[in-house]
């Protein structure tokens, strides 16, 4: 709807730009019958002047007062809204142009930022991650079967470790395996690939990348114990054969030793991972003591007891940094 003071604002704009136009066009055939000379040569200029001047007036006047409208400027801003959020629109930016425009529609909001504004750093830094799942590592399809046993000649707890995941190709290419070399009571057994067409292939863990040797680590004695830790880890890079797969399936076997009459298992991914089933076998004599998580919702969280273990399942996506701990302990006629 138009008001109206605006439709009066409206009917002069328009009234003074037919003027212009009709003194652009009648003024030459009334002062000059004859054209000769430079006076008609200036007025024909001057009409063509003042007919274009007319003319643009009545123009953006019409225009002006159709964006005025309120159904003319909703159907301006839903175009708009559709071109701003369309996925070629979007796809077009570049990565500092997407992250602006995501911290434009993710905020705080002045209230809450005019009450502390250190709360922007947190919203940037979770941007920014967000902006970093597209590189990302992912796993799915994680099941994990242990089986507790108890060293009778060693009078010590030990688990072996079935795990089996999915992992997938980013940015063309796979993540390698890594074996850790620093855990003293954490044995790797064997590792394999398979693809979707049932091809099978065993990594061995003495062909990691140089790149991380100790030969080509400078200065390692002024590293702290975490930093050596990672310099530590061994990654085995996936073969090229499978280079041309989507996704792989990994089974790796662990043996994990504990302190006597107890042991205290803990995992933590290391990667975004959708859905954990966790599968405890234990020894007779050997009870389950504790289990921890972190990382997960409860709400997703399942926990079924068995004369024999548990079973502990997650049905939703674990965050990097997510993970489970669970203590056993024999019983005293055990040792």
């Amino acid at each position: 709807m138009v008001n109206k003071k605006s439709l009066i604002i409206f009917s002069l704009w328009v009234g003074f730009a037919i003027f212009l136009i009709a003194v652009g066009v009648f003024i030459p055939t009334i002062c000059i019958e004859k054209g000769e000379g430079l006076i008609f040569t200036v007025i024909t200029v001057s009409s063509g002047v003042l007919q274009s001047i007319g003319t643009t007036i009545f123009v953006a006047v019409v225009i002006s007062c159709a964006l005025t409208t309120d159904a003319t400027f909703k159907y301006t801003m839903d175009r708009l809204r559709e071109i701003v959020v369309s996925n070629d629109y979007v796809d077009k930016l570049l990565m500092p142009e997407k992250q602006k425009l995501m911290e434009a529609i993710i905020n705080p909001g002045k209230q809450l930022s005019s009450i502390y504004s250190g709360i922007y750093n947190y919203y940037s830094k979770h941007i920014k991650k967000t902006m970093e799942m597209n590189v990302n590592l992912y796993r799915s399809h994680f099941v994990l079967n242990c089986f507790v046993r108890f060293d009778a000649e060693k009078k010590i707890l030990f688990m072996e470790q079935d795990m089996y995941y999915r992992i997938y190709k980013i940015k063309g290419e796979f993540s390698g395996l890594l074996f850790d070399s620093t855990k003293e009571k954490y044995t790797h057994l064997e590792s394999w690939i398979t693809d979707k067409k049932g091809n099978k292939e065993k990594i061995d863990e003495k062909n990691f990348d140089n790149e991380n040797s100790d030969e080509k680590i400078e200065n390692r004695q002024n590293l702290d114990a975490h930093q050596r830790s990672i310099l530590l880890d061994r990654e085995v890079s996936i073969p090229w054969a499978y280079s041309e797969n989507d996704y792989l399936d990994i089974t790796r076997r662990f043996v994990h030793f504990g302190e006597d009459d107890w042991l205290l298992f803990s995992y933590e991914f290391p990667h975004p991972t959708d859905g954990l089933l966790f599968n405890i076998h234990c020894e007779k004599g050997i009870c389950v003591k504790k289990t921890q998580s972190y990382g997960m919702e409860h709400s997703n969280y399942n926990g079924l007891q068995r004369s024999d273990g548990i079973t502990l399942e997650y049905k939703d996506w674990l965050q990097e940094g997510a993970g489970i701990s669970v203590l056993f302990k024999t019983n005293e006629k055990m040792m």
